[in-house]
């Protein structure tokens, strides 16, 4: 699980930084060629949100198969100590 979360966090550090680099770069030539003026800022409190219902949903998910993992050892070793 915790290989996971961890994951997940590198995971949205790297996109969100990809995606500053991104705008911060490509700013002028959006606004040149299309018209577009992007902001830059895309640390929010939305941001922030939505990366924690993300980790959530990760942490969430792992959860099943380190039950089952769990419950595959608990029941080998209750079996094999007869």
């Amino acid at each position: 699980m915790t290989e996971a979360l961890l994951l997940v966090t590198a995971s949205i550090v790297t996109a969100l930084a990809v995606l500053n680099v991104s705008f911060f770069l490509l700013a002028g030539w959006l606004a040149a060629s299309y018209g577009l003026f992007i902001d830059a800022n895309i640390y929010t409190l939305n941001t922030l949100i939505l990366s924690i219902v993300v980790l959530a949903c990760a942490g969430l998910i792992t959860l099943f198969p380190a039950i089952d993992a769990y419950k595959t050892a608990l029941h080998s070793s209750l079996s094999s100590t007869g």
